[in-house]
Formats: C-alpha cells, structure tokens, sequence
C-alpha cells in the first residue's frame, strides 16, 4: 500500500536516534554528481552558474544540516565518494586555468582592461563550490560512523553486498561509467550505508533513518529484508526509514514493505 505524506528535514533528526546521509543529497537540483556536467567545458565563462548556484545552496544546507544535528553519520565509503566529488572539481579548476592561460589575449588585456577575463565570476562560482566540500568533507568526518562491534558490522556488511550482488539491485554499479571512475576505497558504498543501518538497527538498538536520493538505497534495504526473512532472521525492531530529498518538497512517498518505510521529503525545511 502506498500514501502520500511530508516531513521536513529537522523532522528526521527528531524521530530517529541516527540517521546516515547519503552522498547524492548535495545535488537536489542537479544531478547527484555535478562534476560529470562540467566534464565537457573548456572555459570558465562556459560554466553552467545557474546550476553550479543551486548546487552551492545545496550544499550551504547539507553543510549546515551536519554542522546543526550531532546524530547525523557519514560511512567511511560515503566520505570516500564526496572526496572523489573534490578531486574531480579540483581537476576541473585546474584545467580550466591552464585553458585561460593558453587563450587570454594579452594584448587585448592591455588595451581593454574590462575584456582582460570573461569568467571571473564563474571562477569564483566554482572556488565556492570546492571550499564548500572541503568543509562538508570535514563534517562528515566528524559524523563518521565507527561501529564498536566490528566483527558484526563485517560480518553483516559482507552479507549486504553479497545479495545486491545476486539480486542486480545496485543499478549504478552495472554501468561501465561509474565502474570506470571508481574508487577502489569506496566500492559497493551503498551496499555499505545499507549495511551500516541495519547494524544501528539490529546491534546498537537504535531507530534509524537513512537521508538519499539514490532508490538503490531502497532496492539494496529490501532486497536484505527478504533475504532475511528467507533465512529465518526476524524483522528489526528498531525501525529503518529511508528518505528522499525531493527538489520540490511537495509529495512525501511512504511506502510499507517489510517494516520500512520510503519517503520523500520537503527540502525546504
């Protein structure tokens, strides 16, 4: 059964004893990875600002969410992937100073001081954008999830990865794209978050929010339910609720599988 619903952000820090933020949740207006719609510009008048601004809001509130709710977590893979979002976006700045150099008109700068650099403004867009990840990435270190209990945190962490694998439910990790640009460190992270609630769920006995808005996450999570309802292995206690940011913040999805709940949530909070 399905029903609409919505909940403000703050909302899922107040009904959860942890809740694990996903590494998609800074592109609410873009794609999960802004770094792939740069990949193809050559200048930095050519940057995409309007984009890139929503992207910077997008992560002023993801920067403040961390900084404001001391039960946010972050898992080893996620802080890994939002490193990989840096590095390409360092890679980028880079570049695009070496094409300035190589096209700037020196004698134009020194007769027309005003036409000595059109993408002055879409530099310091980008500059912003790198200094904002730098401080989540910090963030999330700080909220970095360290299971006491490591044993049982492999042990549950390898059984995650083991049934997205039979099932195919990890769609990203079938595309020959993001195989090529992954990091070895930050392999089957969504594997891993999903791993990493169960063992707040099942280990530390705490009720458990995961913040995306990849719907692998909720492939990933049921997929392991039935997997261990096959084996015999009761239901969580402790809830697990998966949520997604929506651009829009209008309809709030809920649905009722295996004692999970799927939602999408108002970002406007």
């Amino acid at each position: 059964m399905t029903e609409f619903d919505t909940i403000k952000v703050d909302e899922i820090f107040d009904e959860h004893d942890t809740v694990f933020l996903d590494t998609c949740i800074d592109g609410i207006n873009s794609s999960p990875d802004i770094s792939y719609d740069l990949y193809p510009i050559d200048r930095f008048s050519k940057l995409p600002v309007a984009e890139m601004s929503d992207s910077i809001e997008n992560l002023k509130y993801i920067l403040s969410m961390v900084e404001s709710h001391p039960k946010a977590k972050a898992t080893p893979a996620v802080i890994l992937e939002t490193h990989r979002m840096l590095k390409n976006l360092n890679h980028k700045r880079e570049f695009l100073e070496k094409m300035e150099i190589k096209f700037q008109d020196e004698k134009r700068r020194r007769t027309d001081p005003e036409s000595r650099f059109s993408g002055e403004f879409q530099r310091d867009v980008l500059f912003e954008m790198v200094e904002l990840y730098l401080s989540i990435i910090q963030q999330f270190k700080k909220h970095k999830f360290k299971p006491i209990r490591r044993d049982k945190y492999r042990e549950l962490e390898k059984a995650v990865i083991q049934v997205t694998k039979n099932t195919n439910c990890d769609y990203k990790s079938l595309k020959l794209f993001n195989r090529q640009r992954e990091n070895p460190a930050s392999k089957n992270a969504d594997s891993k978050l999903v791993a990493a609630a169960v063992y707040s769920s099942n280990v530390d006995g705490l009720s458990t929010g995961i913040l995306t808005r990849d719907r692998d996450i909720k492939n990933i999570f049921l997929a392991f339910l039935g997997y261990q309802a096959r084996m015999g292995v009761p239901l969580p206690e402790n809830p697990i609720d998966i949520y997604f940011l929506d651009k829009i913040g209008i309809a709030n999805i809920v649905l009722k599988n295996f004692g999970a709940s799927v939602k999408r949530v108002d970002y406007s909070a």
